[in-house]
């Protein structure tokens, strides 16, 4: 919910430009859920498989030119469409997101963009573990400024 009033304010200050929710699928939504679906193990934080967990949420693609990311807005995950990840990148932004949708917020940080570490499958560690089962390697993005205590 707090993500939906920050992109409200976003688009009533104008700093978010223009806003198309109709905008086309993103072209790598296909390839990513493909990617989640792949993953067989059941999911730590919950017991459910994967496709399960994240059938519950909408994803809808949206053109905002200030904004390149993507967000939970309380009832959808909105996936910018000038969103520039790769498949595994967007998979695991997917799952970061469909945490938010669990109700697991970030606590901590500039602006509380980073997670704890002692909250266990935070946002940021779903994925991270998302991009270890894809064998993937790095940090999650959006976290570049690291977790605080």
């Amino acid at each position: 919910m707090r993500y939906a009033f920050i992109l409200a304010a976003l688009l009533l200050t104008g700093c978010a430009g223009p806003f198309a929710p109709d905008a086309p699928p993103h072209p790598l939504i296909t390839p990513a859920l493909a990617l989640l679906d792949s993953i067989e193990t059941p999911l730590p934080w919950n017991g459910k498989t994967m496709r399960e967990w994240r059938q519950r949420v909408p994803i809808r693609t949206v053109v905002m030119e200030e904004w390149k990311g993507a967000v939970w807005d309380g009832d959808a995950i909105l996936i910018n469409a000038s969103l520039t990840y790769d498949a595994a990148g967007l998979a695991g932004v997917i799952a970061h997101e469909l945490r938010h949708a669990d109700g697991m917020r970030h606590e901590c940080g500039p602006e509380g963009n980073q997670d704890r570490r002692s909250t266990p499958w935070s946002a940021y560690a779903v994925q991270i573990w998302v991009l270890r089962q894809l064998g993937e390697e790095g940090q999650a993005v959006g976290n570049e400024g690291g977790f605080c205590d």
